[in-house]
């Protein structure tokens, strides 16, 4: 397992000041005289320095340091970060005069407004009965009543009887303050602490549905950090992470990955991770132990799955000899992994190969050859490309699901400020369906607008005893451009703006099929609305046929007719190369009585071997004959489109 560089959330949150810092702390749990009134309800609040966990380190990192120490060190330090400078800000704004008090068992700060900032704020600190003390960050848009007033940050704190010890804690909405100033706050979801700052200092972290500012979707995480008077510590880490797309973009879903490191005041360590779900196979556990020295190289290493094992160094170096895993009251790992309902959805391996094969091609192939070539490969990139948007999604974690089917989202893209969401509901053995819809950001649900839509029925066969092995099944999604155009910006428009796709695919015995039917679409290069129909076949031998039905100028160029002709035809070619296309081109610049039939042959390295165009009436229509010596077919054939699912 190589170490994930990929940081499991991206917080840009409170403030942009944000950095991650090399904490150290201070001893500051002398006996000290009693704080009475005011004094006392600033006291209260946690302060940044007590609430950060130190890990040993050294000024200058060795280049070859233990993979999971410096995983440790790095997720440490980010949400050390995150604590410090959230506690700080509430702690410096509780320095000042307060608004208002009975100089007792409550305060009130605030409100504050910075001249650039579309929220204003309050803190209040309030003593309980018990002794400990409540306290909650408010914010209201500036030009609103105060009463408007929502809860960002509310916190409680039980000081201990030494100064600077004590429990409790907080709970960060940062939803609530994004939707009051999302320059400053660009994540959503929720961030809760709790904390005991005693001899052991510990402190846990729970994210949920948290989406940082360019994460596709919203995700949670388990962090628990402790601190021993000597400097010992442990850390302990649950989340899905792509462990392995770096090595292999095709394995692309998220593992649940759960991780315990402990380690010696004077730097040694150990971290014990496991990795399931995700690209491993249904009930597969992969373990990997590491343990590093004071250098904090890497000093023992075993790594171990179904049927192997690899070890390297001595075992007798690790500080700590037996294996332990993190354990988080509530936690359900398969509810907190991704869901196995991806595993029936369509995905870019299971559309038709490339087609149309052969060898050493010409120079100037056969035109016809060409066409037909490019149409293929352009419409198995659109499609391919659909289909793994889809599968992106999917290969993150659902924010819902049911027996009946997952949610993933609703998530924002803060550029537009476009919110959506998919969802797949199961609908038969291995039959699901799923739906993309999308809304603008703080619009209500009845302004959700379906993007697009489908359906899978897949016949696993041996995928789940090899994930790449190609799957059996059929197929279809239907795209409504004009409704996704509605959400992008102007100038990030697709060119294909306007009109709806529909798309039926399936794939069984080894042969393969793509159908599709375009109504009424534009482009930023033919605004002029137009129907598209196309259907591919390829055999197992690697045979197949077209047929494509399309508007196009046929006479581009020839002054005076600059009008689209109605263009129909179908190419069919052998497994060795060799193939035939059969054209009939009407209306446009032609006359209304009349049409142009066209007929072209190619051997197997897409040279033209014969070539037969005729313009007559359309009453006659005479076909033109192939050569038998110079063609693969030598009937005519006329395009063939199957009814799709909606028709």
């Amino acid at each position: 397992m190589k170490r994930n560089t990929q940081r499991p959330l991206k917080l840009a949150a409170l403030l942009t000041s944000l950095t991650l810092l090399n904490a150290c702390t201070q001893d500051d749990t002398e006996s000290a005289p009693a704080e009475t009134g005011v004094a006392a309800l600033r006291a209260a609040l946690p302060k940044g320095e007590q609430m950060v966990i130190r890990l040993p380190t050294q000024a200058a990192l060795a280049p070859e340091q233990a993979t999971f120490y410096g995983f440790t060190r790095g997720i440490t330090l980010q949400v050390n970060g995150t604590v410090h400078v959230i506690t700080e800000v509430v702690q410096d704004i509780v320095e000042t005069e307060p608004a208002e008090t009975d100089g007792e068992t409550y305060a009130v700060w605030g409100p504050f407004q910075d001249a650039l900032s579309p929220a204003a704020w309050r803190v209040r600190v309030e003593q309980q009965a018990d002794g400990s003390y409540h306290y909650v960050v408010q914010g209201w848009a500036r030009n609103a009543d105060p009463a408007t007033a929502v809860d960002v940050l509310v916190g409680d704190h039980s000081p201990g009887e030494l100064s600077g010890r004590g429990e409790g804690q907080w709970r960060y909405d940062l939803t609530a303050a994004n939707a009051l100033d999302p320059t400053s706050q660009t994540g959503t979801g929720v961030m809760a602490i709790q904390y005991a700052i005693a001899d052991t200092r510990a402190l846990e972290v729970t994210f949920t549905d948290f989406q940082g500012e360019g994460d596709p979707v919203s995700n949670d995480a388990l962090y628990r950090y402790t601190e021993a008077a000597d400097g010992a510590g442990t850390f302990d880490f649950i989340s899905n992470l792509d462990i392995d797309a770096d090595s292999d973009p095709r394995r692309d879903r998220r593992e649940l990955l759960q991780v315990r490191s402990r380690w010696l005041a004077d730097g040694p360590g150990r971290s014990d991770v496991i990795a399931t779900h995700g690209d491993l196979l249904r009930g597969t556990r992969v373990d990997l132990n590491e343990c590093w020295d004071a250098a904090f190289m890497r000093s023992y290493i075993r790594f171990a799955f179904p049927g192997a094992e690899q070890t390297d160094g001595d075992i007798g170096a690790c500080p700590y000899a037996e294996a332990e895993y993190p354990t988080f009251e509530g936690f359900d790992a398969e509810s907190f992994a991704d869901d196995d309902l991806v595993e029936a959805l369509p995905e870019p391996g299971d559309l038709p190969a490339t087609p149309v094969a052969v060898q050493d091609p010409a120079a100037q192939p056969a035109m016809y050859y060409a066409v037909t070539r490019d149409l293929i490969v352009n419409t198995n990139a659109h499609v391919s490309q659909t289909l793994t948007d889809i599968r992106a999604l999917t290969r993150l974690p659902p924010s819902d699901c049911s027996p009946e089917g997952c949610q993933w989202g609703p998530w924002t893209d803060w550029t537009t400020r476009v919110t959506t969401r998919l969802e797949v509901q199961r609908v038969g053995e291995n039959a699901f369906s799923y739906r993309a819809e999308a809304k603008h950001f703080g619009a209500d649900e009845g302004a959700w607008v379906k993007l697009f839509e489908g359906g899978f029925t897949a016949n696993p066969g041996d995928a789940e005893a090899d994930p790449d092995a190609e799957r059996d099944g059929e197929g279809w999604y239907a795209l409504d451009l004009g409704a996704i155009a509605s959400f992008q910006a102007e100038g990030e428009r697709d060119p294909l703006a306007a009109g709806s796709i529909r798309v039926e695919l399936s794939r069984h015995g080894g042969e393969g099929s793509i159908n599709l039917r375009a109504d009424a679409l534009a482009s930023t290069d033919n605004p002029e609305p137009a129907d598209t129909r196309y259907s591919l076949v390829v055999a197992a031998d690697g045979s197949g046929q077209v047929s494509f039905a399309l508007p196009g100028d046929i006479d581009e160029g020839a002054e005076g007719r600059t009008a689209r002709e109605d263009l129909e035809a179908i190419t069919r070619w052998v497994a060795t190369g060799e193939g035939q296309s059969n054209v009939r081109v009407a209306n446009g610049d032609l006359g209304a009585d009349e049409v142009v039939l066209g007929l072209q042959c190619w051997d197997n390295h897409a040279a033209l071997t014969h070539e037969v165009y005729a313009k007559q009436p359309t009453a006659a229509e005479a076909r033109p004959e192939a050569d038998a010596e110079k063609c693969a077919f030598a009937d005519w054939a006329d395009p063939i489109f199957p009814t799709l699912g909606d028709e």
